[in-house]
């Protein structure tokens, strides 16, 4: 025992001789750096130049550059806005050296930094948006489109999850359904269009001109991109829609042959399936087709919700001539998942002012298994394209929608944490409805006119 402190009496000993022997062989630098006004100087960048030693001051503006060997430096101190101070020093063994400075502010500008994109997520055109075909930059208007690209690099799956994109666009409750709030004013059947035309292809719209508050959020499977106008929108749209208009547009089909298959798996047991194909069908490639299929079968944050739903859109189109088209498109969507609304997690209340967070684990689920929503979808949409010449564009659009919907809510109206036995309220709500509707629009879109009356 008395061996082993021996030891370690005489590694101490060694230690502490080499750290002095050390401290006599280097020397050290420290200070304080000052602005122009007598305030401490934080955040400084202080160096000698050339070498590794290097430091920044701390909020009473004092730095310190230890162990430096002997030697002539240049002390470097430098702060973005100011003169950069360079000063000779030399540094002697076992000596500290004590440099204090002020910083002068300078009107020197920063080199110029010039970001260039790639222009994948900045699209420049719309016409479905405006009726005319015109740079977003030439519109008076707030304009927001998800190009496909960034869907497809942020993995969107939902317009719900589009909605955390798109500025002043907001989920009212949930994203599973298509209910939004736009700068303020929640939506209405009348804040959707479909390829520029009222309407969607999965959503009915009442005599009143609303929809269901438990339609079901569009998924993006068939979606080529998503334009957002802000504000009102009644004149070009025939409603009055003080929010904005959200517009999707789908897919069509390519005369190069293409063929896409997308594979997810993620968080809450989460698979989705999706794959699109297109090109010509004969030789002359004026016939094409388009087929998207997709499939998906997911849980949420809440333990008790359960997801599972079928999507499938052929698509054939007839290029008559050179100016001329025919499209029919179909939709097909089966969704069937437990019905209700995430509320989150509730905070338990232990006195007037306190409140304890954690008392419930994080899935702590107030949504009862036994709601369901039960969804059936289908569309037709035959459309008829023809260029009358180079300013003017027509669209007649043909649209049936049969919808059946089958939904008992049963969602928690509040917790009460006040009573000795923490308890839920719950509210019921059933919904049954089957739809069948058919509309005829008819649209005109030009181009942007200049003041010298070139089309461009």
């Amino acid at each position: 025992m008395k061996s082993m402190l021996c030891i370690v009496l005489l590694v101490l000993f060694v230690a502490v001789a080499v750290r002095c022997f050390a401290n006599e062989k280097s020397g050290k630098v420290i200070g304080i750096i000052t602005t122009a006004d007598d305030h401490a100087a934080t955040f400084v960048d202080v160096s000698l130049k050339g070498t590794p030693y290097a430091t920044l001051t701390n909020e009473e503006g004092f730095f310190v550059l230890p162990n430096i060997r002997a030697g002539n430096y240049t002390l470097v101190i430098s702060l973005v806005g100011t003169q950069t101070i360079e000063k000779e020093v030399t540094i002697t063994n076992g000596q500290t050296l004590m440099v204090n400075e002020k910083l002068q502010l300078t009107m020197k500008e920063l080199e110029e930094v010039i970001i260039f994109t790639t222009g994948q997520y900045t699209p420049k055109l719309t016409s479905n948006a405006n009726r005319i075909i015109a740079p977003l930059k030439d519109i008076p208007q707030s304009i927001q489109i998800l190009p496909a690209q960034l869907i497809r690099d942020r993995q969107i799956q939902n317009v719900g999850e589009a909605a955390k994109s798109l500025v002043g666009v907001n989920t009212f409750a949930s994203n599973q359904f298509a209910d939004y709030v736009m700068r303020g004013f929640r939506t209405t059947s009348g804040n959707f269009t479909y390829n520029g035309i009222r309407g969607i292809q999965y959503q009915y719209t009442g005599r009143d001109g609303n929809r269901s508050q438990f339609d079901l959020s569009t998924p993006l499977y068939n979606i080529e991109r998503i334009e957002v106008i802000k504000g009102p929108a009644s004149v070009l749209f025939s409603t009055g829609n003080p929010g904005g208009v959200i517009n999707y547009v789908t897919k069509k089909a390519l005369t190069r042959p293409r063929y896409e298959a997308n594979v997810t798996i993620g968080s809450y047991n989460q698979y989705r399936f999706m794959g699109d194909a297109t090109g010509p069908v004969n030789k002359r490639k004026n016939i094409l087709y388009r087929m998207v299929a997709g499939y998906e079968h997911t849980g949420a944050l809440d333990p008790n919700q359960k997801i599972k739903n079928i999507f499938l859109t052929p698509q054939l189109q007839w290029n008559i001539a050179n100016r001329s088209s025919i499209n029919y498109e179909l939709n097909y969507f089966k969704d069937n998942r437990t019905m209700g609304f995430e509320r989150g997690v509730p905070a338990y209340r232990v006195d007037a002012i306190t409140w304890q967070l954690d008392k419930y684990p994080v899935r702590f689920s107030m949504i009862d298994p036994n709601g369901y929503s039960k969804a059936e979808k289908l569309s037709n949409q035959l459309t008829f394209n023809h260029e009358i010449n180079s300013k003017l564009k027509l669209t007649i659009l043909l649209r049936s929608l049969h919808t059946w919907t089958d939904q008992f809510d049963r969602s928690p109206l509040w917790f009460d944490v006040d009573r000795p036995m923490d308890t839920v309220t719950f509210t019921y709500g059933f919904f049954n409805q089957k739809t069948i509707c058919t509309s005829l629009p008819l649209l005109l879109t030009g181009k942007r006119i200049p003041a010298s009356g070139a089309i461009i």
